[in-house]
């Protein structure tokens, strides 16, 4: 009987060191994929990063353009302000060569009616 009871021992202890190299096995399994899960959370984070590295200087740039096209448009009401005083200004010149044509015209015709 002893010798059934060493050798049911010996069966047992057998099978408890095959599960334990089976769950092992199965240790190292998930520690390779948590390893490989970390690595591609890792390249995730790095393409993330970059990808706002990229939407910070196109943000960058579009402001750029906003300032340019801000300075542009002021520009372009400082020309049109321009523009409309310089019209004002040809309307008043030709407003007094108007008159001035029309004293002439009348002088002229004073001297016409005093030499008749």
């Amino acid at each position: 009987m002893i010798g059934d009871s060493i050798i049911r021992s010996f069966y047992q202890i057998n099978t408890s060191a095959h599960q334990i190299s089976a769950s092992n096995h199965q240790i190292t399994e998930s520690i390779h994929r948590i390893t490989e899960s970390i690595h591609q959370i890792t390249e995730s984070i790095h393409r993330i990063t970059e990808s706002i590295h990229q939407i910070t200087e196109s943000i960058h740039q579009i402001t750029e353009s906003i300032h340019q096209i801000t300075e542009s448009i002021h520009q372009i009401t400082e020309s049109i302000h321009q523009i409309t005083e310089s019209i004002h200004q040809i309307t008043e010149s030709i407003h007094q060569i108007s008159e001035s044509t029309h004293q002439i015209t009348e002088s002229i015709h004073q001297i016409s009616e005093s030499v008749n």
